[in-house]
């Protein structure tokens, strides 16, 4: 058996966000970061702050509390496919794709 590309399985990628967060949403996403990876009030997370290396560099059970606490707080349920690397580069990919599911949060 060879491996390789095969045309019968598709991976499902998000489109780039089409339009940036509001504030609203970015310091919503930045208040569950904090509070879910015990950064403290304090820590300062730059709109583009990487989620992988760096300051935060979230392992895959950060992953799942960060998604879980979206999903719960926010009232949206990410869809397993979309779950991965092109909205969890930043913390601004992250607050852009959720914009048009979650509209500006309160």
């Amino acid at each position: 058996m060879t491996r390789g590309y095969n045309p019968a399985v598709s991976i499902s990628i998000p489109d780039e966000p089409t339009r940036p967060a509001t504030r609203q949403t970015l310091d919503r996403v930045k208040g569950i970061l904090r509070r879910d990876l015990k950064l403290g009030e304090g820590f300062e997370l730059a709109d583009n702050a990487p989620l992988g290396g760096e300051d935060l560099d979230l392992d895959s059970l950060d992953f799942l509390m960060v998604v879980t606490s979206i999903e719960k707080e926010m009232g949206y349920k990410i869809p397993n496919q979309d779950i991965g690397p092109a909205i969890f580069t930043s913390v601004d990919t992250l607050a852009s794709y959720l914009e048009p599911h979650v509209g500006s949060v309160v």
